[in-house]
């Protein structure tokens, strides 16, 4: 219930920071951090299943991680079931 259509909510698991993401009824989860600079995607936009980082505009599939803006992109968004 704390996750609400729309708008992100952050929460730690182990240590580790995650970005909650509801859209369509469908609750997404990532890490916190952008594997290109590390900045925080709690402030991303989501459309279309992809979640876009402030910083830099790169755009990642909340499903796989993928990075769909950059082909050359080092490493992947970690995703994690919900």
């Amino acid at each position: 219930h704390d996750v609400r259509e729309g708008r992100s909510f952050t929460t730690e698991v182990n240590g580790t920071k995650i970005a909650l993401f509801k859209k369509d009824g469908v609750i997404h989860a990532c890490e916190n951090a952008c594997p290109h600079m590390g900045a925080p995607l709690d402030d991303g936009v989501v459309i279309a299943g992809e979640l876009t980082c402030r910083w830099h505009m790169w755009s990642f599939d909340l499903k796989t991680g993928e990075c769909t803006t950059n082909s050359l992109a080092p490493k992947n968004l970690r995703v994690f079931p919900v």
